[in-house]
């Protein structure tokens, strides 16, 4: 499955952002916040990205699938050909912040960006923003045991979760308005870790936006990292 532009796609609004986004039990990844008994609410002067993680949390699906060595997931490097045990989820990327995101045209994208952040991609027939995020599985100790490869976005707006308006960015110039969520439903290519052959056990699925601190976040509030516990089954018992 691939992504369109807005003009193909619903929109879709959700009140209450602090409750949607399950900040009490949050990591703070590469922002100040998380945990605590409040939320931060929008923050001024500042774009400022996170992650909805009870989104994550709603969503997880344990799947085998069999790929082709032609798929395009397996060509991106998202998983190998054969059969696979995927954990799938859906990912929503929120700019909480007061200014929108504007990454622009990745032909001519906003300064200090360049063209060489972002890198085609032939399957989906769009440009994506490199080096935006990382999906990771982590056991008791904190050692990654398997990871995701999600990690070019095509940013645009798809969820409100504050009701402001909307700057109808697309894939040909790309961004996050304040108040709005980007949406990467678990059908997608991609969206997903690959445990094929992790113990059954329980673990933390940690999922992380601007990882490489492309876009600058002046007053970095709200976590740009959530985990969510998970239980793997048994790699060796076929699912239900």
């Amino acid at each position: 499955m691939t992504r369109s532009s807005t003009a193909s796609r619903p929109v879709l609004r959700r009140a209450g952002a602090g409750l949607a986004l399950g900040l009490l039990v949050a990591c703070g990844g590469g922002g100040g916040g998380g945990g605590g008994g409040s939320e931060p609410g929008i923050t001024p002067n500042s774009v400022d990205v996170t992650v909805d993680r009870d989104r994550i949390a709603s969503s997880i699906l344990f799947r085998d699938e069999t790929f082709d060595a032609d798929d395009c997931a397996v060509v991106e490097g998202a998983t190998q050909a054969g059969l696979r045990r995927l954990l799938r989820f859906d990912t929503v990327v929120v700019n909480m912040g007061a200014l929108d995101l504007t990454l622009g045209s990745p032909e001519a994208p906003v300064s200090p960006l360049v063209p060489g952040d972002f890198e085609f991609a032939p399957c989906h027939d769009h440009h994506h923003f490199t080096g935006w995020s990382t999906y990771e599985l982590k056991d008791a100790n904190e050692v990654v045991v398997a990871i995701g490869h999600k990690q070019a976005f095509c940013l645009l707006d798809t969820l409100a979760y504050e009701f402001g308006p909307s700057a109808d960015y697309d894939c040909d110039f790309q961004g996050l308005s304040s108040g709005w969520g980007d949406l990467y439903d678990r059908s997608l290519d991609g969206q997903w870790v690959d445990i094929t052959g992790v113990p059954a056990g329980t673990y933390q699925l940690v999922v992380s936006v601007n990882v490489e601190g492309k876009v600058a976040e002046a007053s970095d509030v709200w976590p740009n990292s959530v985990r969510v516990t998970v239980t793997v089954p048994d790699p060796n018992q076929p699912l239900p």
